[in-house]
């Protein structure tokens, strides 16, 4: 059950396109908020995917996977047991890439959030120095 819940909501954050800018960014300072809304998607979507992580690494214990497959009868358990864990293993490092593709994409949106924050700063002082230079 929590598989399906993560897997659902896993498919809604790839499946479901992130735009950064919606509609006309009129500044930076708008830019920079729209960048920490996105941020925060990466950062909850980060934290689901570390969830998952280490529920898979609970899963992929030996005495887990014997647990597992418990009331399945075979003639070749060990073969059940490998494949088990082979599937837990795959999945585990689906999983890592993920993080890692995630962990790139927040450094990139924490380093725009800056450059943007930096822009809106300069923006600023522009406007206050136009506003306080005398008009001739």
């Amino acid at each position: 059950m929590k598989f399906k819940i993560c897997l659902i909501l896993f498919l809604i954050a790839v499946v479901a396109p992130t735009n950064i800018v919606k509609g006309v960014v009129k500044n930076h300072g708008d830019l920079a908020a729209v960048l920490r809304s996105e941020l925060l998607d990466v950062q909850t979507r980060e934290a689901e995917l570390r969830i998952r992580l280490q529920m898979l690494d609970e899963d992929i214990k030996p005495e887990n996977i014997e647990r597992a497959l418990a009331g399945i009868g075979s003639t070749k358990p060990e073969e059940l047991r490998e494949q088990r864990r082979r599937l837990l293993s795959i999945e585990r490092d689906g999983v890592l890439a993920r993080l890692k593709l995630l962990e790139k994409n927040r450094e990139r949106l924490e380093a725009a959030i800056a450059s943007a924050e930096l822009e809106a700063y300069q923006q600023t002082v522009r406007q206050l120095e136009n506003e306080s230079t005398p008009q001739q």
